[in-house]
């Protein structure tokens, strides 16, 4: 006689859904912080702004502007223009030669480039190479401190120079 066992259901598998949804809720929490924070897509640059922490030493300086048209002057004379659209960098001769004539033989003489915002890139890189060829080891940016950074201030704009 054959034997008859008592087969019992084999109970159904669950799926425990607690540590899934767990694990995704930490995921999610990441991606809303680590994204909520990345703008590099959206660069906004608004130059140039400083705040110095003192004045440089005085010393005999020589005035160089770059305006967002593309004039350069030296001691308020106009030296050269170039195109928005050009890359001449034959400009950097004629700096040199304004400063080395501006400086009046003074080695001591400190270069404040002061630029306009709107100025492009390439116009203070001329700027620094005719510093650089006419042996100026001094150089300074003139900036527009923001009023909420100087002491005192009344909204002047005054400008600042900062060294090299």
């Amino acid at each position: 006689m054959p034997m008859k066992f008592n087969q019992h259901p084999s109970p159904e598998p669950e799926i425990n859904l607690i540590p899934f949804i767990d694990v995704l809720l930490v995921i999610l929490i990441f991606l809303m912080l680590s994204t909520s924070f990345s703008k590099s897509a959206q660069l906004s640059i608004r130059l140039p702004k400083a705040q110095a922490a003192q004045a440089p030493q005085k010393s005999p300086s020589i005035s160089l502007q770059i305006s967002g048209s593309g004039d350069f002057y030296v001691q308020d004379k106009l030296v050269a223009h170039l195109d928005p659209q050009a890359k001449n960098s034959a400009v950097s001769i004629q700096l040199a030669q304004a400063l080395l004539a501006a400086s009046s033989g003074s080695e001591q003489s400190m270069v404040v480039i002061s630029a306009d915002a709107q100025a492009q890139h390439q116009w203070i890189i001329f700027a620094l190479q005719a510093a650089q060829s006419a042996k100026f080891d001094k150089i300074g940016f003139a900036t527009d401190a923001p009023p909420s950074l100087t002491k005192g201030s009344t909204g002047s704009g005054e400008p600042t120079e900062t060294g090299q």
